[in-house]
């Protein structure tokens, strides 16, 4: 397998391992699963007993499997749904005429999804009092920031408030190629897949308690590694923009992309600079930038709630009220709350998130937390979320939405999606409101 040098916390040194010739002749995916292959009990070993805080333990056996992002009402049922080769619901013309057009993306978003992965590692281990079963996430990352492995290993998250954590990190492989595997806690919700709409709230709550505390005189952290906001990402939308309207008579995309909706997007794409600068004016804070709700996790630790903030690849800095425009507003978030709920859920997330920085001190004005809050969902939903209408017109984007929504909730959200279009274009409108 390639060479790795792994870092086990807290007290084992780095130590350097054999590099094998073939890692030179294989593809990377190949040595990945060389690499998973590979692993056995001395590996798991001392980091099972960091998870179990027993020295004594030896693990006896262990399996994985590779978590994929699927809606709950398919994980339930523990099968995995297959992609469907046929769409009675998509035009074969318009599909194919939007398919060349999105050769390029594809292509990238492919390279990008071969450098990570995400398994649940379970099993038993002996100890002196008997057979204990055990679980850890391991994480196969491959970004060239390794944003995630700074945010576990720098040190600039090691503060965290006690409402809002992050899974235990035991140990870092790092590997020749560029890939790095996180070995992390297995943190399980105590609620479940579906979240009521008042857990959003107490989550904004202690997303506030985290960012709030560099609003009231903590310094913010300066590493080269972390992501700053905002950025002029959303000009890419334009081709985006111009391939949807060249299909615009689609009957799944007439469905959100109706003519009102259309002029809203182009309309705010044509002021995304006056919200850039206006953005970059507000205060800014050390942000986990990903908290969607397939990003956080409920659980109660000494008897009090508890979030805790997983997949840490985009922290950054960025302005007041972008964090929670995320969380309330993205498809992935909010994809099992009923639509017609979506106005009152971002008025929860956004009070509740003013109420949790008041409590740690912040006695900014209200206007600009929701400035901050309003144009950043705006411009993330209005302009870079409107990539995956094309999933309607595209088979093989339909089959990866229907993966990562459900099947029957990807059909209503093409059947109700004014009210999602209108809820963002409403807030781009009147930012300030």
């Amino acid at each position: 397998m390639a060479n790795r040098i792994t870092h086990l916390f807290p007290d084992t040194k780095p130590q350097p391992k054999p590099f094998s010739e073939w890692a030179y002749v294989l593809s990377k995916a190949e040595r990945r699963q060389g690499a998973l292959e590979a692993i056995n009990g001395s590996t798991l070993t001392p980091i099972v007993r960091q998870v179990l805080d027993d020295r004594s333990i030896e693990v006896v056996d262990w399996q994985y499997i590779r978590l994929q992002y699927l809606a709950p009402d398919e994980t339930q049922s523990g099968k995995r749904p297959q992609a469907n080769t046929e769409s009675t619901d998509v035009d074969g013309a318009l599909a194919t005429a939007v398919s060349a057009l999105l050769r390029e993306f594809d292509k990238g978003e492919q390279d990008g999804g071969n450098g990570r992965g995400v398994y649940r590692f379970t099993g038993h281990a002996r100890s002196e009092t008997g057979s204990v079963p055990w679980s850890l996430i391991l994480k196969v990352q491959a970004d060239r920031p390794q944003r995630e492995r700074q945010a576990y290993q720098s040190g600039v998250l090691a503060d965290l408030p006690s409402d809002f954590e992050m899974p235990a990190c035991y140990c870092v492989d790092e590997w020749l190629d560029g890939d790095y595997w996180l070995w992390l806690e297995d943190a399980c919700d105590d609620i479940g897949d579906v979240w009521p709409v008042e857990q959003f709230g107490l989550a904004s709550r202690h997303l506030a308690h985290f960012n709030g505390a560099y609003l009231t005189g903590r310094a913010l952290p300066d590493e080269p590694w972390l992501s700053r906001k905002p950025s002029r990402h959303w000009d890419a939308t334009a081709e985006v923009m111009r391939q949807l309207e060249s299909v615009r008579e689609h009957p799944l995309i007439a469905r959100a992309y109706y003519p009102e909706n259309a002029e809203g997007v182009r309309r705010l794409f044509n002021d995304r600079e006056m919200f850039r600068v206006a953005l970059e004016q507000l205060p800014h804070t050390l942000c986990h930038l990903d908290a969607q709700r397939s990003n956080l996790v409920a659980r109660k630790k000494d008897g009090n709630d508890c979030t805790v903030g997983i997949d840490w690849g985009r922290p950054g800095i960025a302005p007041i009220g972008m964090e929670i425009a995320q969380f309330s507003t993205n498809f992935r978030s909010v994809r099992d709350v009923d639509l017609n709920q979506l106005q009152i859920l971002s008025d929860i997330v956004f009070e509740e998130y003013l109420a949790g920085l008041r409590e740690v001190g912040w006695e900014g004005d209200r206007q600009l937390l929701r400035l901050g809050y309003t144009a950043s969902a705006a411009l993330q939903n209005g302009l870079s979320d409107i990539w995956p209408l094309r999933g309607g017109v595209d088979p093989r984007k339909y089959d990866r939405m229907k993966l990562l929504w459900g099947i029957g909730r990807w059909r209503r959200i093409w059947i109700e999606e004014e009210n999602y279009c209108g809820l963002f274009l409403g807030l781009g409108m009147r930012p300030g409101g």
